[in-house]
């Protein structure tokens, strides 16, 4: 099989990457990585298969009640050669796979009635001043690539290099689980099956296009893999060849990491020259009542129901909302905000913009995506 696109790092290979969380910052795999979005133009550069944003990953069979899983991996095999996938594709991908019980159980400790710590000792624990440090240490060594993906699509450095750190600490751990058998453990063991499925597929395909051989797809227990953690579906529709070398490699050539990590943001809503949002101070008499959405998304609901309804960054502030770090200003008046409270009213306010947003497609915990935040205007300095 021909390693097509791994390159110098491929020893390292998470947690997460397009996954979600609950508020805890524990991780789940999140619906919205598999949501159909065109990518943005300068996408069009990368070696994408044809009709990309068309992709079907509905083809694997559900097990059946009883079925054992190397009889389910016989109906997962005969439907892939009903698709089209080459006979030595699943050969390479199924030879001598087992069910990771490890992986079942790592699933179930998911618990979503989990006690959740406050913001405070959350963020307490994630942003620290080593990490910073860190961080800027690690920025001046990939500056380049960097430079050129912020450049490219609009999205500051400061917020790349967030998201490489709370997703890979900067690349020092991208995940050593073999991915095949982790998605295949999760399609079969069926608590939630058929978005397991659909990775195990894209994964399949990403084999069957030689872009990776079976033992180079490394990464987290959940299915993630690269620098900053692409789930395999992810990364056939946003994975980026940046620098033009036919390949789209998100774990070595940080041309590609940091551009598809671009991308995914911009294909999710991220508006260059818009910031995320900034802390405020919110006065005491202020009707949250009043400010409740009425309606909420059926994607990461429960999440952006913390969040306020939109009102212009002009009305925000005659309600008597004021920016915490008097060294910002306020953006356009008709911008759209959101006020965040993780906490509660005693606790860290917020004003978030539609940019935060595209934080929570990249997982869906506002504790995430304000440590990606707070982190990326520590590291944009």
């Amino acid at each position: 099989m021909k390693r097509a696109w791994l390159g110098p790092l491929a020893a390292m290979a998470a947690l997460t990457g397009c996954i979600s969380s609950d508020e805890s910052g524990q991780k789940t795999v999140a619906p919205v990585i598999v949501d159909a979005v065109a990518a943005v133009e300068p996408a069009a550069q990368s070696p994408l298969p044809p009709a990309a944003e068309a992709l079907t990953f509905d083809v694997l069979p559900e097990a059946k009640p009883g079925q054992t899983f190397d009889a389910w991996l016989e109906d997962v095999r005969a439907a892939a050669l009903t698709a089209g996938m080459a006979p030595k594709t699943l050969d390479a991908a199924f030879n001598g796979m087992k069910l990771l019980e490890s992986v079942i159980r790592l699933d179930r400790q998911q618990a979503p009635n989990s006690v959740t710590p406050s913001f405070r000792t959350y963020i307490e624990k994630r942003l620290t001043e080593d990490k910073i440090r860190r961080g800027l240490n690690r920025k001046q060594a990939v500056l380049e690539p960097l430079t050129h993906a912020s450049t490219t699509y609009g999205v500051p450095k400061g917020v790349l290099m967030a998201i490489w750190g709370m997703e890979t600490n900067y690349g020092s751990f991208t995940g050593n689980t073999p991915i095949l058998p982790a998605l295949a453990t999760l399609a079969y063991e069926g608590r939630r099956s058929e978005l397991f499925r659909r990775e195990l597929w894209a994964a399949l395909q990403i084999i069957d296009r030689d872009m990776a051989a079976p033992d180079d797809l490394r990464g987290s227990w959940a299915g993630a893999f690269g620098q900053t953690q692409f789930m395999p579906t992810s990364y056939l529709r946003f994975a980026v060849d940046a620098n033009g070398d036919g390949k789209r490699d998100i774990l070595g050539d940080f041309s590609d990491v940091f551009a598809s990590t671009a991308n995914y943001l911009v294909s999710h809503g991220w508006q260059p020259g818009l910031g995320w949002g900034f802390a405020v101070q919110v006065p005491g008499a202020l009707d949250r009542a009043a400010l409740q959405q009425d309606t909420l998304p059926e994607t990461c609901g429960r999440v952006i129901e913390k969040h306020s309804r939109w009102l212009t960054a002009a009305e925000w502030q005659a309600l008597g909302v004021k920016i915490a770090d008097e060294r910002r200003g306020w953006p356009a008046p008709e911008t759209k905000m959101s006020l965040l409270e993780p906490d509660g009213p005693d606790g860290p306010a917020y004003l978030t913009t539609e940019n935060y947003r595209a934080f929570l497609k990249y997982n869906c915990s506002n504790f995430y995506a304000l440590s990606v935040a707070k982190l990326a205007d520590a590291l944009d300095g």
